[in-house]
């Protein structure tokens, strides 16, 4: 595996995908992504060559309908673009503000196609308006994480413009159609719409037409397609209270519309779809043709946009409660009429109060936020507010800048709870019970006391205390929440509950009144109206497992060997593991813990995750793909596997029932019996030399070579000669004589030499050069151990114990070249006059 980040750059427009309590509903969990995960305040700089190029910004932003992107450099750790599009964004936080500090949107593919970070083409750096504790979009986004909606995500950036720095900003991860595929799965096309400017959700009629200027339509433009969004205002409006239930719940995700609610009460987030009416999306989503809300824009939660009302009143507001009237809120209105949907809502702010809502626990985070963007918010020159108000932000109420007062955050926060648990009552959810784990469309998998094969739903116990599950109930109808209830039975840690979703009931105590719909539906457990867990899946075909993975992740799968009642395990399929060595000749290399040099085989996992092989096989005939189980055992991610090949299975669990035909034969490694042992890697192979191994050209890769020195449990690398020293460093005036050695090895493979200056002058500059040949020439009253023509590296400054190292990058390209290296550093005070150093010479011959 490769230590070093290499530049991305326009030139290669090729980028890589890189690859608690659980949250109250399932979506898929986007891949891990360095701008937004951890904690960090990223260093972004924008570079313009236009010379008015903040003129044009503001031209193309107020004055052209169209909004176009201006061209700039963008620079991000090893991330470097020539050609993005930038321009301003925003609304309140744009006109609102008059200062130069304006929000930013970022487009990477606006001038180059394809062109990206790590999958998003979009990124999105807003100013904090309003906010003068710099926590509220961060807090906010976190809680519509922990409440299972599907949230953009955030981080913090130092924005410098043309060298300038222009302030601290958020970084808000843009809903999209990369968005879409990240949250509900590869393949989702669905319309996407932004409920801007006017997104009430009222009918207006069937014409489509009507509705172009209350929202905008973000994917899918060209087909322009708007009748599923006149159906969605239709079914709300023009539907009898009495039957909400029934045309509602074909038609969007009650959950998700009820946690949105939840959260905008909660954090009394008025500029949304609850207060002003705006500020949200909702996605069509395919697998289920059913809409899903998400929120968006939240710089002015707890209680910035105050809509006319005073501080204390936006404390205490009651949490069922609406900017406008129920013919202008019927998202509000017609499912808080529907009694069951109305406490599933309340559920879920007793829910966040207990967990990320908690005022110790929220006003926690917001602190430890705050520490970390301090320096950059008092070196910020363009800021909205002032370094005090910055500092008593979570205490005092700040008046006087852009757009009012922004109530402290503490008081706020603690007396907001304290009414809404007056009003709602706490609730503690059960520790550790979740959805792990269903199939809706069963076939072969598993059956029921009778032999059926019905749809099922795995309940576990991932926490630490055994815990009753007759409390709880579990339903796919919100409208219902008690469909099915558990009986008397308690789930210990690590245990699992099996519910056969066959609408059945009659057939016993673990038989659901409901199936489950294999084009995708939401299942909820629930403890009276609370949400304890809540998951909505896409269509699965038949024998499909949906859950997470591990046991009680938030992210989500269908990657998945079935496990009913037992641990979730992935499904490995081809290239998640590869044979990647094997030796059929072993008499004098590695020995078995028995001290037997046995024949061996190399398994490798080239992914980000670790790979669990429990029930699947490996064999030496193809014909006989279940030839030998694998015990119990994983793969780490980027790890290897040692299996021996000595048909001596009481040597201990990794050795097979075979041995390797030194002859030449064949290998195989296929899956588990859920899966109809499908071929994982397979390689036949011919004849073998003793102690001489076979494997990829490289860890992972599709070529393959021979091995002199065979490479058990380690980086495949054919045998590189170690760089040669030669020659002698000239005296220092320390009386020393510098070294330049080395550390790594010479190979492309494992890119990772080092060669290190030793004893050289402390605190004084140095390079390190080379060129193609050695030679030995009086130089500066040393010798110069390395012909021309040279090429320098970067100057280093010595450390206090005279030491500099230089990392040496190398690529396929230099396999086969011999270089040859020295050290030069300034020598000030040296008795001959010439004031330098020289270390020995190094010759480095790169291999594979």
């Amino acid at each position: 595996m490769m230590r070093r980040n290499h530049t991305v750059t326009a030139a290669g427009v090729l980028l890589a995908i890189l690859a608690g309590t659980p949250s109250a509903t399932a979506q898929f969990e986007p891949q891990a992504h360095p701008l937004f995960d951890g904690d960090e305040v990223h260093t972004i700089h924008l570079v313009f060559h236009q010379p008015d190029w903040w003129d044009l910004l503001v031209e193309n932003f107020e004055n052209d309908p169209d909004q176009p992107y201006l061209e700039g450099e963008f620079h991000w750790k090893d991330v470097h673009f020539d050609q993005i599009g930038v321009r301003f964004k925003g609304n309140s936080s744009y006109w609102g503000y008059p200062g130069d500090k304006k929000p930013f949107k970022l487009k990477f593919d606006e001038f180059v196609d394809g062109l990206g970070i790590f999958g998003i083409d979009k990124l999105n750096l807003s100013n904090g308006f309003k906010d003068p504790s710099f926590t509220r979009e961060t807090c906010y986004y976190d809680l519509a994480a922990e409440a299972g909606l599907p949230a953009a995500r955030t981080n913090y950036a130092a924005l410098f413009i043309n060298g300038v720095y222009w302030g601290l900003y958020f970084t808000v991860e843009q809903v999209d159609q990369e968005f879409i595929e990240s949250r509900f799965g590869s393949g989702e096309e669905g319309n996407l719409w932004k409920g801007d400017p006017h997104g009430t959700l009222e009918y207006r009629g069937p014409d489509e037409s009507d509705y172009y200027n209350d929202y905008e339509l973000k994917t899918n433009e060209t087909t322009n397609d708007w009748s599923a969004l006149v159906e969605l205002v239709d079914g709300l409006a023009n539907t009898a209270q009495p039957d909400i239930p029934d045309v509602v719940q074909p038609l969007f995700d009650v959950n998700s519309a009820m946690a949105m609610l939840a959260l905008n009460s909660l954090t009394v987030n008025l500029d949304s779809y609850s207060g002003s009416g705006h500020n949200y999306y909702f996605y069509h989503r395919d697998s289920d043709d059913r809409f899903v809300f998400m929120p968006w824009d939240a710089n002015e939660a707890w209680g910035c946009f105050s809509m006319g009302m005073s501080i204390p009143q936006l404390m205490t507001l009651p949490p069922i409660w609406s900017g406008g009237p129920p013919q202008a809120r019927p998202l509000c209105f017609k499912t808080w009429g529907v009694p069951e949907y109305q406490e599933l809502f309340a559920g879920h702010i007793r829910r966040l109060m207990a967990g990320g809502a908690d005022p110790d626990t929220l006003l926690a985070r917001m602190e430890e936020i705050r520490d970390m963007v301090r320096p950059y918010v008092y070196s910020d020159t363009k800021k909205m507010y002032t370094d005090q108000q910055f500092e008593d932000a979570m205490t005092l109420n700040i008046g006087g800048g852009p757009g009012g007062a922004s109530p402290a955050l503490d008081p706020f926060i603690r007396t907001r709870h304290d009414h809404l648990s007056n009003v709602l009552g706490n609730w503690a959810p059960p520790e550790g019970i979740v959805i792990n784990e269903l199939m809706a469309a069963n076939d072969t998998t598993a059956s029921d006391e009778f032999g059926e094969f019905d749809d099922w739903v795995e309940i576990a116990n991932v926490g630490t205390a055994a815990v009753a599950l007759d409390t709880l109930s579990l339903t796919d109808d919100p409208a219902d929440p008690t469909a099915y209830v558990f009986p008397s039975v308690t789930l210990n840690p690590g245990e699992y509950f099996l519910v056969w979703a066959d609408d059945e009931p009659s057939q016993g105590d673990q038989h659901a009144p409901f199936k489950l719909s294999a084009g995708g539906e939401t299942v909820y457990l629930m403890q009276g109206g609370n949400p304890v867990d809540v998951t909505t899946f896409h269509d699965l075909d038949d024998d499909e497992a949906f859950g997470r993975l591990p046991d009680g992740a938030d992210a989500w799968t269908s990657q998945l060997v079935p496990t009913p009642e037992a641990t979730n395990q992935a499904a490995v399929g081809s290239g998640d593991v590869v044979i990647n060595e094997f030796l059929a000749s072993n008499e004098n290399g590695l020995p078995d813990e028995t001290g037997e040099p046995e024949d061996w085989v190399e398994l490798y996992n080239p992914g980000a995750s670790d790979v669990d092989l429990t029930g699947y096989y490996m064999t030496d005939d193809l014909a006989d793909p279940t030839q030998w189980a694998f015990p119990a055992v994983s793969i780490p991610a980027g790890g290897y596997l040692l299996l021996w090949c000595d048909d001596d299975t009481g040597d201990g669990p990794l050795h097979t029932n075979f041995k390797l035909g030194a002859s030449g034969e064949e290998i195989g490694v296929f899956g588990p019996d859920a899966t109809g042992n499908s071929a994982i890697d397979t390689y036949v192979f011919g004849g073998q030399t003793t102690d001489v191994s076979e494997g990829r050209d490289g860890d992972g890769a599709d070529s393959w070579t021979f091995f002199n020195e065979p490479t058990p449990e380690a980086t495949n690398v054919a045998s590189c000669p170690s760089p040669n020293p030669y020659g002698i460093g000239k005296v220092t005036s320390l009386d020393e004589v510098p070294v330049m050695y080395y550390s790594g090895t010479p190979s492309a493979a494992a890119d990772d030499l080092d060669l290190v200056i030793s004893l050289a002058r402390p605190g004084q500059p140095g390079i390190a050069f080379f060129g193609s040949a050695a030679t030995e020439l009086p130089f500066m009253g040393g010798t110069r151990w390395v012909a021309g023509p040279i090429v320098r590296l970067p100057v280093q400054m010595m450390d206090s114990n005279g030491a500099a190292t230089y990392s040496i990058p190398i690529d396929s390209s230099m396999v086969g070249e011999s270089r040859y290296y020295q050290g030069w550093f300034r020598d000030p005070g040296h008795a001959d006059g010439f004031g330098v150093g020289l270390t020995n010479g190094m010759a480095v011959s790169f291999c594979p």
